[in-house]
Parts: structure tokens; sequence; C-alpha cells
């Protein structure tokens, strides 16, 4: 009776207190009955307001959908590859990746670390294989409930219950997100694009806390599950492609970005992959600024994202049919792209 009171009890605080939205969705729509994605974009933040797969598809003839959640790091990646594969033949993975969280200090193990498989579907394998693979890593907490989701406001409850009690939650639609028709017109597609605001806040208050790219140090933790990744998609025959979308050009210098290209395509070249920095395309090739973001660290407004995803189609069209890459459309280096980029700033 005791366990059974317990088990009632979580459930009940899990749907008062779990604040659920996009991530819930994007698993529930990648693995409805009838998709058939063939190609799964992974990111975060950056990725999922940059990359529109309705565009990517006109160019390409996939069917693809940006998996990319905010806040993912690659291993959180992993787990999402997993579940995208369980009901999808995916020939292609587009991985982007974000300097951020590859130089990041922040190890395994934190308490809000687990945000995204605390969303994977009870039915799912992936969830129970999570636990297993951090079983050392993992607060109890998040084990049994979904505490890293939970808030204990009442304006934040009485929305969450009302959101819950809602069809659009009950049938999965992007309307049980804090997405608007307007905002969701790629029709469960996941990208989520950012209305064109420009840089508003002062470069050196915005990105202070990002003195740690300075050390141009891979986390280990970051290496290890790249590699899960890579293994996963030669087991499986799934092409790898490896790129970083373009951030804000004006914050190369700050972020010390001509050091951190520079680590990050060493490292892919040692793991004998190939890696595209778009930070090196040329103005020509896609003209931005700094009007075209909405923050100094990189998030693109929904002008350019749109641009971003036009090239990107017609990129990955000739990276997947193994055509030659015109090279002559990048910089040298970050140093050479600053200058040209950010000319008369």
């Amino acid at each position: 009776i005791f366990i059974i009171g317990l088990v009632l009890l979580i459930c009940v605080m899990n749907f008062a207190f779990e604040q659920v939205g996009e991530i819930r969705w994007k698993f529930i729509n990648v693995n409805k009955k009838d998709s058939n994605y063939d190609t799964v974009i992974l990111g975060d933040s950056h990725t999922r307001c940059a990359i529109d797969p309705n565009i990517i598809d006109e160019a390409t003839g996939l069917d693809s959908v940006n998996m990319a959640i905010d806040g993912a790091t690659d291993k959180d990646m992993y787990y999402i590859l997993l579940e995208s594969c369980r009901n999808n033949d995916i020939k292609n993975v587009v991985l982007d990746v974000d300097y951020l969280y590859w130089m990041s200090p922040q190890e395994e193990g934190t308490f809000n670390e687990c945000f995204v498989y605390n969303q994977l579907p009870i039915s799912s394998y992936v969830r129970y294989k999570y636990i297993l693979d951090n079983l050392n890593k993992l607060d109890i907490r998040n084990v049994i409930a979904h505490r890293t989701s939970y808030s204990f406001d009442w304006d934040d409850i009485k929305d969450n219950v009302s959101l819950k009690l809602n069809s659009d939650f009950v049938n999965g639609t992007i309307f049980a997100t804090d997405q608007t028709e307007e905002t969701s017109y790629n029709g469960g597609k996941g990208y989520i694009p950012v209305a064109d605001t420009g840089v508003t806040k002062d470069m050196a208050t915005e990105l202070s806390a990002y003195d740690f790219l300075s050390t141009t140090t891979i986390a280990d933790c970051r290496i290890a599950y790249f590699e899960k990744i890579k293994e996963y998609c030669k087991d499986n025959g799934i092409n790898l492609i490896l790129i970083t979308s373009p951030i804000t050009p004006t914050s190369y210098k700050y972020l010390n970005y001509e050091q951190v290209n520079e680590t990050m395509e060493a490292f892919f070249e040692s793991e004998g992959v190939t890696y595209y920095d778009f930070n090196l395309l040329k103005e020509d090739v896609l003209d931005r600024t700094k009007d075209d973001y909405v923050d100094n660290e990189g998030h693109m407004g929904i002008t350019l994202s749109r641009k971003y995803s036009t090239f990107l189609g017609e990129f990955l069209d000739t990276v997947i049919s193994k055509d030659a890459i015109d090279t002559s459309m990048f910089y040298e280096n970050i140093d050479e792209a600053s200058k040209e980029l950010n000319d008369g700033v």
C-alpha cells in the first residue's frame, strides 16, 4: 500500500509541478506512427532557431526533422539520436557543434543535467538505457520523478494544470508548447524561429561568463559522447555530417573564436571526420551582420535563419551526393573572416 501511495503521489506531483513543452512535443512528434524521417538535425538553441527542415527538404528531397533542444550537450544528443532512430530509418545526422558546450567546464552528474531524460517517453527503451548508463551520476529524485522540471510558483502550477487538461497536450500537438500558429508554420519539423530584433545587449556584459573559451580545451565527457555518436552512426550506416552554424561575427574576437575554430578543426581531424565551420563562409555566400542576430552569443533572427537554411540545404545536397565541395566559399581562417565581415563596424 505504501508503494502504491508513493507512486500515486509522484504522479500527482508530476502532473501539477512538472513544466512541459518543446522537449516532450519533439519526442512525440519524431515517433508518430506516420513519421518517416530520414535525416535528423541535432544541436542546441542555436540550431533550433537557425535550421528550417522544410527549406532543407526542398533543396535535397530529404525528410528531415530538427531535434535541437535548448541547452542540449552532445551527451543529450546521443540519447536524442537513439530516440529519433527508434521508429525512423535515419540515413543522415547533421550535428551542429556549439563552441559553448564543447569547451564548457561543466562535468557530468549535475542535478539539472537530465532535463532531456525526464521528457523521454516511459515506453521508450532509451529512457531506461539512460538510467543504466548513468546509475552512478543520476540524482535519485530525477529517476523516480521529474524533479528537474518542477516549478512551485502558484501561477506556473495553474497554467501547467490548465495546459495538461487541454486537448493539444493530450494529442501532443505543437500548440501544447508556447508556440503560436505564426511561429510553428513548418508543421511539426522542430524549427523554432526567433523574431528579428538585432543585438541589443552590451557584448562584454552578455559574454562575460564565457571566459573559459580562452583555455580552448575540449571537455573529456564531450569527447566520450561524440565518439558514441560517431560509433552509432558507423554501425548503422548513417552519414554523420558535422557543422557549426555561424554566430554573431562581431563576437569572434571577444570569444577567442580563432582559437576555438583551430581547436575544433584539429580535434575532428584527429577523429577522422570532416567538419565544416560555417563561420568561415564568405560574405558573398552568406551575407550576415550583427543586426541579423538577436544576441552576441549567436542566435539567428528568422530572416537570416531562412537564408542560412537555403544555403545549408544546397550544401547538404552536395555532401550527401558526394560531389566535390567548392572550398573557395570559405575564408582561410577566422581572423580573415572577422576582418571581412566586420569591415566598417
